[in-house]
Parts: structure tokens; C-alpha cells; sequence
């Protein structure tokens, strides 16, 4: 298994959200699709907030346990 942990950071490096869970060492397409449904609503929760408009990173780690 691995921890998978995807953040929206602002510009100076910042948690502003923040999401984890275990995944298998290959995981499953829905697996896949799920996690890119997270980081599309991560960049649009940043879009939408105007301090963090054009200054925002989505950073995901993958850790094996």
C-alpha cells in the first residue's frame, strides 16, 4: 500500500486544503479518475478564490508505507 495526499498550497507555500487515503501499488482506473475529479475541484476552488487566483500550486505525494 501507499499514502497518496493531494494539497492546494498558495503562493508562499501555505496548506489551504488538503485530502489523503491509502492506495494499492497499481491502482484501478476509477482509482485514477477519482483522484483527477479531486485535483480539477482543487483547481477550481482556487480559481475562484481571488487571492489565490494566479498563485496557487496543487502538489501530490505519493508514500510507500
Amino acid at each position: 500500500m501507499k499514502d497518496l495526499t493531494i494539497k492546494l498550497l498558495d503562493a508562499e507555500g501555505e496548506i489551504i486544503q488538503e485530502g489523503s487515503a491509502e492506495i494499492n501499488v497499481m491502482p484501478t482506473q476509477s482509482v485514477i479518475d477519482y483522484y483527477a475529479e479531486r485535483v480539477r475541484k482543487l483547481i477550481e476552488i482556487a480559481e475562484n478564490r481571488p487571492e489565490l487566483r494566479d498563485h496557487y500550486h496543487i502538489v501530490m505525494e505519493i508514500r510507500t508505507k
